[in-house]
């Protein structure tokens, strides 16, 4: 199975994990990883998780994450494609229309 994780689930064990969901979300993000190690699951990375988490400030976050990068098996650029369906959906969205940039941080899951 491909499976593609965006940089805030990625960030995910950093945050406080006494709040909502988040130790939940970190404890599946582990259980995601052991999955990828024994070859279940397959990650695929993204041009746009390179670029969100080079502005990462925390160098602690930003090598969990590129370490976890280093186990994909497979790549998904950001491009015209993924750049006009974000403006596609966000222009059909009549209620709460998010970003184009949001969107693109989760569009390249649809490319798998």
């Amino acid at each position: 199975m491909k499976i593609y994780l965006d940089n805030s689930f990625l960030n995910r064990p950093f945050d406080e994990l006494s709040f909502g969901w988040n130790r939940l979300e970190a404890d599946a993000l582990f259980l995601i990883l052991e999955r990828i190690k024994k070859n279940q699951f397959h990650i695929v990375g993204s041009s746009v998780i390179g670029y969100e988490n080079s502005f990462n400030p925390a160098p602690e976050r930003k090598k969990f994450v590129d370490e976890i990068m280093k186990m994909a098996t497979g790549y998904v650029d950001l491009d015209d494609t993924i750049r006009r369906r974000a403006t596609d959906i966000q222009k059909a969205s009549k209620l709460h229309a998010p970003k184009p940039r949001a969107l693109t941080s989760l569009l390249p899951a649809t490319m798998l």
